[in-house]
């Protein structure tokens, strides 16, 4: 599920409280880097990135998920 939480310019009122399991990483993208990421590992990005979502696998991996 993915969710856009839109902030005021005007005032700073951008903060969220996001809870995540797991090891956190931040990465900063440089110009056109291009990064692999399942999309359920995926905690937060900026507004700025560009994203493409992918099915890997085939209908069975879609239908009853990688794991068997």
């Amino acid at each position: 599920m993915m969710i856009r939480i839109p902030g005021r310019e005007d005032i700073d009122m951008r903060r969220v409280f996001v809870h995540a399991g797991g090891t956190l990483l931040e990465r900063e993208l440089k110009a056109a880097e291009t990064r692999h990421v399942d999309t359920g590992c995926l905690v937060s990005m900026q507004a700025s990135v560009e994203f493409d979502i992918e099915m890997v696998g085939g209908i069975t991996s879609a239908r009853f998920g990688s794991r068997r």
